[in-house]
């Protein structure tokens, strides 16, 4: 049995001092709670810097967990009793001891600070594992998900996307007072990825080249999923509630494009971006530097926050796979080189992180998934080879991807000796912080691949969380059962008109789709109609809005007759129409109107394009064509580098 030392609550408790050591120090600093008085500011040496010295040197009535590094802006989260000292910290190095705020909240006090609330993160983990159930055939599969984990949400009604590239769900609370926007990630990696020779797309250019619209450069398979979101709508709809954004894996860069497009729109329309926030788990990175600096001089960086789990191999392949990406875009010969030979290898992981089934949320056959991981560490030990060989560095390769928005880095050890296992958390806000040191690959395991999947970010976020649950099951807040609905964007159908040319005498005529109703803007680019004689099953998305969609195609008309019934798809639903057709002196929606650059109306006249949402998405309905004159900074968008990249794009999306 041991004895209990008493505590005098106005001693600094020091360590004892091994004879003929120099203890280190490190300036700690509170910040003052107002303007006319200054800052305190204390030295101790860093085996004294605990929770316990630092409530009593700054006269606290809290113990606080928080200190930041002023200089590297590092976050460090204290573990363990109030008297153990801070892990890690720096001699010399000047501290801002924070804290103070609820014990619930799970983030720290700063001068700024990661612009969520309590309970944002467990929900936006919820809605990120419910939209990969949109895969299954059983329809009632999400309502039985939310119903399940009632205790860490407070949904009351859910919308999902059914058609589409993108797979999406909006979770409404009651009274519509927060609203959580969901996007799946892709369950095949080389959906987004494997077209390697696909470069960053300039977000905010337009035809003069002065900025408008989101800045910088980012992945050009995120921004056209993103584009595809008619997200003026979203805040039209939700315009006096919390709009949480949230995603995994390929899905968090979705989301976080979305929520700076949604920003940027409330921006040009005068209006406060404080109800946009966006959560992304276990995220790859999206934008250049442009992009990173724009967030943060509109200090749009607090808003969207990305969660790692530090033993998650995925995001470190997928950053590999932008590096080759980006390599093959720069002057140097010997990238150009090294992007030849490595793509192929790099395409291949892709392809075995699919083969392993670790998206989704369908079970996987354990031995194919054996066989995959077994084969990529040796892989990337290839792709680490070549890099050597070709003498190649990150700082060679041109616009290199980097962190955007805030981080969340979580991490476990555990002693030599096999102890309990310590989890450790800290919020990275400084660009030059959040960066990952390179793994020992030869080490993973199928077990460390499996820490990609949502549900086990759930777990792993629950370690360090201070709260597991949303509702508290008390009487004031009764649960009720989810309520699944598609009435929240109801597409309605006018009319359904088919255009077609005087004089065209030819069975397979160029024709015109012109469709009215209400909530089109959510119409699908990919097999927007069926059931009309369309031989290629080819639309061009030529005219947008809220109520009318006009599409360019080619019909056998001697095939097609009035009356008939066609089905148009929107993101929630499939309504079927009656056909009318015209003819019509000229056709009337010309590609230029859509306020298009000439190398994009040359390309898309050239290249018209299979079926696929991606490939017109981003000419119409995207935030930036709805934000004043800002249409032809979309345009640019789907330029790229003009037509060499258009007929990449197209390629690659009609692969899917």
């Amino acid at each position: 049995m041991g004895t209990c030392a008493s505590v005098n609550a106005n001693q600094v408790h020091p360590l004892p001092e091994a004879p003929g050591v120099r203890p280190d120090t490190a300036v700690f600093m509170r910040p003052s709670p107002s303007e006319t008085t200054t800052a305190t500011t204390k030295t101790l040496e860093l085996r004294d810097a605990t929770p316990l010295n630092l409530k009593q040197v700054f006269k606290l009535d809290f113990y606080p967990k928080e200190i930041t590094d002023k200089a590297t802006h590092v976050t460090k989260i204290h573990q363990g009793p109030p008297s153990q000292p801070f892990w890690n910290l720096e001699v010399n190095a000047e501290y801002e001891v924070g804290g103070g705020e609820a014990e619930e909240d799970l983030y720290m006090e700063m001068i700024q600070r990661p612009s969520m609330k309590s309970g944002d993160v467990q929900r936006a983990l919820i809605c990120s594992e419910a939209v990969y159930l949109s895969d299954l055939p059983d329809t009632d599969a999400i309502q039985q998900f939310f119903d399940h984990e009632r205790n860490l949400h407070d949904f009351e009604r859910v919308s999902v996307s059914r058609y589409g590239s993108v797979g999406y769900l909006l979770a409404e609370t009651r009274d519509k007072k927060e609203v959580f926007v969901a996007f799946k990630g892709t369950t095949n990696f080389k959906d987004v990825m494997a077209d390697l020779n696909i470069w960053q797309e300039g977000a905010g250019q337009s035809r003069d080249s002065h900025n408008s619209g989101v800045g910088g450069k980012y992945h050009a398979g995120f921004m056209r999923l993103a584009f595809l979101i008619p997200a003026h709508r979203i805040l039209e709809e939700y315009s006096n509630s919390r709009i949480v954004v949230c995603g995994h894996s390929q899905g968090g860069a979705v989301a976080h494009i979305v929520a700076l497009n949604m920003m940027v729109y409330l921006r040009t329309k005068g209006q406060p971006v404080d109800n946009v926030k966006s959560i992304a788990f276990g995220t790859p990175y999206f934008g250049n530097d442009g992009a990173q600096q724009f967030a943060e001089e509109h200090n749009f960086s607090p808003r969207l926050l990305t969660i790692v789990n530090e033993k998650d191999p995925v995001p470190y392949i997928l950053r590999l796979a932008e590096t080759v990406q980006c390599a093959g875009q720069t002057v140097l010969k010997k990238a150009e080189d090294f992007t030849a030979k490595a793509t192929p290898v790099v395409v291949g992981i892709l392809g075995l992180l699919t083969a392993s089934g670790m998206l989704g949320v369908g079970a996987f056959v354990k031995g194919v998934a054996s066989v995959a991981f077994s084969r990529i560490p040796a892989q990337l030990d290839e792709c680490r080879r070549m890099l050597k060989l070709w003498g190649l560095t990150a700082r060679e390769l041109d616009s290199l991807y980097v962190p955007l928005g805030w981080y969340l880095c979580i991490s476990c050890s555990t002693s030599k000796a096999g102890g309990r296992a310590l989890w450790r958390r800290s919020v990275l806000t400084h660009p030059g912080s959040i960066q990952y040191t390179a793994p020992d690959i030869r080490a993973w395991k199928e077990e460390d691949f499996q820490r990609h999947r949502v549900s086990n970010y759930r777990t792993t976020f629950f370690e360090i969380a201070r709260k597991t649950t949303y509702r508290d099951d008390d009487e004031n807040t009764p649960s009720s059962d989810v309520i699944i609905t598609d009435s929240i964007f109801p597409a309605s159908i006018k009319s359904l008109i088919v255009l077609t040319k005087e004089g065209d005498s030819g069975m397979t005529k160029t024709c015109q789709v012109v469709i009215d109703g209400e909530n089109l803007d959510f119409l699908t680019r990919d097999n927007p109609v069926s059931d009309l004689p369309v031989p290629d099953e080819k639309f061009v998305v030529v005219y947008s809005s809220r109520q009318r969609v006009a599409l360019q195609c080619d019909i056998r008309t001697d095939r097609l007759s009035k009356g008939a019934a066609a089905v148009v798809r929107t993101h929630f639903q499939e309504v079927t129409a009656s056909v009318d057709i015209e003819e019509v002196p000229e056709l009337p929606y010309k590609v230029e109107e859509e306020g298009l650059i000439p190398e994009v109306v040359k390309a898309i006249q050239e290249k018209a394009t299979p079926a696929k949402e991606e490939a017109a998405g981003p000419s119409v309905g995207s935030v930036l064509g709805h934000v004043g004159g800002a249409i032809t900074d979309t345009a640019s968008v789907v330029a790229g580098a003009a037509s060499s990249t258009w007929d990449t794009v197209t390629g690659w999306f009609s692969s899917k």
